[in-house]
């Protein structure tokens, strides 16, 4: 008569702290924040702008991702004979995060998606100083890794996300054309969570 008394008290402890673990992963959390982006064209053109995504938790460790993000440069810069007045780079991705969660939760993720590059600028002696404008969309792909610190129960702060880009574009501005353009993002800001 003991065993079962034992068991029905075992059983309820262990789904108690399964129910209290589940509460602890946010159903969804909402990131929005700074974001810095580098990339290894000829110039290494920078880029600030913002970065902003939502994510579903499915488990404690696993969750889908949609994210998206601008990124501005107003940088003048020679190419040939073309001057880059201003840049920018507006994308969206979608895809898996893995999560370690706890006060501190360092995570990894990678995502696919797309990008749509414009530039403006001056095109000199090729086209007698004539406004030049592109605007090209292509593949997006990043991958990388990042750490947030609860605040609160549904605050934390994201102290750092840094990853690898590739944006499979083109840019056909100035006398050579340029594709496949790689570089790094860094972001930081805010996560809301909601159970």
């Amino acid at each position: 008569m003991r065993l079962p008394l034992v068991l029905s008290l075992l059983s309820t402890i262990a789904l108690a702290s399964e129910l209290v673990a589940q509460s602890e992963t946010p159903r969804y959390e909402i990131f929005g924040g700074y974001s810095y982006s580098r990339l290894a064209d000829e110039e290494g053109t920078n880029f600030n702008g913002w970065n902003a995504s939502l994510a579903r938790n499915i488990n404690r460790w696993f969750g889908v991702v949609a994210d998206v993000s601008g990124h501005y440069s107003s940088e003048s810069f020679a190419e040939g004979f073309f001057l880059t007045n201003s840049a920018n780079l507006l994308a969206y991705r979608f895809g898996p995060k893995f999560a370690r969660r706890g006060r501190i939760t360092p995570f990894g993720q990678a995502f696919v998606g797309g990008v749509r590059f414009h530039r403006e600028g001056i095109d000199f002696p090729g086209r007698s100083g004539q406004p030049a404008k592109r605007t090209t969309n292509g593949l997006a792909i990043t991958a990388g890794g990042g750490l947030d610190v609860r605040a609160t129960d549904s605050l934390a702060v994201r102290v750092i996300q840094a990853e690898y880009s590739f944006h499979g574009i083109s840019d056909t501005i100035g006398p050579s054309p340029v594709g496949n353009i790689q570089g790094v993002r860094l972001s930081v800001g805010i996560v809301l969570s909601f159970r």
